[in-house]
């Protein structure tokens, strides 16, 4: 258990002048240290957190990385197959309109 100061009677003088009993301020009081010493260890400084933010960022940068990675695979593939559409259209294209213009201009 961490060990950390707290001022209870400072809190028991408080709630005293707000017409607190004391047997109730001292109470609530004991029951308030109990409570932040025993949470304490579940605090997070400053430090703690940064660290973690930036561990979770890195990944989340990995993630978003490699999904730009695979999109950009699916684009350069769909760019592909339109490039083999384009070509594909302009041989047909030409197999049709070239025995056309022979026709014509005989």
């Amino acid at each position: 258990m961490a060990a950390i100061f707290w001022g209870s009677d400072e809190l028991v003088r408080q709630m005293e002048e707000v017409g607190i009993s004391r047997a109730q301020a001292s109470a609530i009081a004991k029951g308030t240290a109990t409570m932040v010493v025993q949470n304490f260890d579940a605090l997070v400084t400053n430090d703690y957190f940064d660290a973690r933010f930036t561990a979770s960022k890195s990944e989340l940068d990995a993630k978003i990385e490699k999904r730009f990675v695979e999109v950009n695979l699916r684009f350069e593939r769909a760019e592909g197959k339109f490039r083999l559409l384009f070509w594909m259209q302009a041989i047909t294209e030409a197999a049709v309109v070239l025995p056309s213009l022979r026709d014509y201009i005989r």
